[in-house]
């Protein structure tokens, strides 16, 4: 008797789900209602384990940084996903978050509302026991002053990262 074959996809690694999210959100431009689930890489994202999703959202602010010369839509999009991921709790080292806060320092053009990538990046370092090192001070220093302080939201965010930075 034959066996037979049964097509298996590939597994592919965060990094490359992100990526792939990042294409297919561009045509989307800002309708992300019905989450990152809405598109084919994202329902894969979010059914990943938790490393996997760990490494999604670290992929996803590089990610976020990459598109600062392509379409806000995806920015907005990718946001979405970060704010997502970050909400579940993810167990997300220091050396990690300080990744995500230099990319996020050097992204461009914050979204506000549910896809704003500072603020939930915010929140999480709020978690964060003890104070940062050095350098991840100067991350979130270099991320305050690209935020500045023109609107409620970026005070706030800007209050937030003077906390962090006057931990001890």
């Amino acid at each position: 008797m034959k066996r037979k074959k049964t097509a298996t996809k590939p597994i592919r690694a965060p990094e490359e789900l992100v990526a792939a999210y990042a294409k297919e959100a561009a045509p989307l431009e800002r309708r992300g209602h019905r989450g990152p689930e809405q598109l084919p890489a994202g329902a894969e994202i979010m059914k990943l384990d938790t490393a996997g999703k760990v490494l999604a959202v670290v992929a996803c602010y590089a990610e976020i940084e990459a598109q600062a010369s392509r379409s806000f839509g995806t920015r907005i999009m990718l946001g979405l996903l970060a704010t997502t991921l970050l909400r579940s709790k993810l167990p997300l080292t220091e050396g990690q978050l300080r990744i995500m806060t230099e990319h996020a320092s050097r992204s461009r053009g914050p979204a506000w509302g549910p896809c704003d990538w500072d603020w939930a990046l915010v929140k999480t370092l709020a978690r964060l026991p003890g104070a940062p090192n050095r350098q991840f001070k100067d991350a979130i220093q270099a991320l305050t002053e690209r935020r500045g302080t023109g609107y409620a939201i970026d005070r706030k965010i800007a209050a937030e990262c003077k906390k962090l930075l006057d931990r001890r």
